[in-house]
C-alpha cells in the first residue's frame, strides 16, 4: 500500500504507533469533511429556503452534456456557489496539497513495489545500496511518467470509485492468490506466485 514509506520511517516503535494513531485521525477528519460538504451541497440544492440559487446551479449543471459528468459535478458546482471567496480559495489550496501528498505517496509506493517485489527477486545477485537508490529513483520517475501519459489519454467519464474498485480488483485478483498461497502454504513457489498473479 501507499503507507509503507510512512510505516517504515519512524525512529522508534512509539513514533510508529503515534504516527498510526494520527494517520487514522487524519482520515476521520477527511471523511467527516467530505460528508459534511456533501450534505451541505444537497441541502443547498433541495431546501426551499435556497430555491433561487438552486435554479442557477441546476442550469449550470444541465449545460454539461454527459449525464455521468453532470452527477460528478453536482457537488463541486454547488460548492462554488455556496462557499465564500476566501473559504473557496482555502478549500482549493487544501485539495491541491492533498493531491500532491497522495500522488507522491502512490508514486513512491508503486515504484518501490516494482523494485522490491519484481526487479530485485529476479536478479541473480543482490543490489548494492547505490544501485538500489538509483533503481528506486528511476522507478518513481517511470511511475510519474506513466501516470502523466495515462491521464492524457484516459477519459474519465465513470465514477472515481469504479476506478478504485478496478485497480484494487486487479491487485487482489493476482496478489491475493500469491500472498495466501505463497506465504501461508509451504508448497508455494516463485513460479506459482507469478502464475497466480498473471492469471489473477
Amino acid at each position: 500500500k501507499n503507507k509503507q514509506g510512512f510505516n517504515a520511517a519512524a525512529r522508534t516503535p512509539h513514533e510508529s504507533r503515534m504516527g498510526n494513531v494520527l494517520g487514522h485521525w487524519r482520515t476521520y477528519a477527511r471523511m467527516l469533511m467530505v460528508l459534511v460538504l456533501g450534505v451541505c451541497a444537497v441541502t443547498y440544492l433541495k431546501h426551499p429556503d435556497f430555491a433561487a440559487p438552486a435554479v442557477t446551479i441546476n442550469s449550470e449543471i444541465k449545460e454539461i452534456a454527459d449525464p455521468y459528468i453532470q452527477k460528478q459535478m453536482t457537488v463541486p458546482i454547488t460548492l462554488s456557489h455556496l462557499l465564500p471567496v476566501g473559504i473557496k480559495g482555502l478549500f482549493c489550496a487544501m485539495m491541491i496539497m492533498g493531491l500532491l501528498a497522495g500522488d507522491s505517496g502512490h508514486m513512491h509506493s508503486w515504484g518501490s513495489i516494482l523494485i522490491q517485489d519484481v526487479i530485485a527477486p529476479l536478479r541473480n545477485r543482490p543490489i548494492t545500496p547505490r544501485q538500489h537508490i538509483w533503481a528506486l529513483r528511476l522507478a518513481v520517475t517511470g511511475v510519474a511518467a506513466f501516470a502523466f501519459t495515462f491521464s492524457l489519454l484516459f477519459q474519465q467519464t465513470q465514477y472515481i470509485a469504479l476506478w478504485w474498485a478496478v485497480r484494487a480488483g486487479g491487485f487482489t485478483g493476482g496478489g491475493g492468490a500469491a500472498i495466501i498461497g505463497g506465504l501461508y502454504w509451504r508448497k508455494g513457489t516463485t513460479g506459482a506466485a507469478w502464475a497466480a498473479t498473471i492469471t489473477g
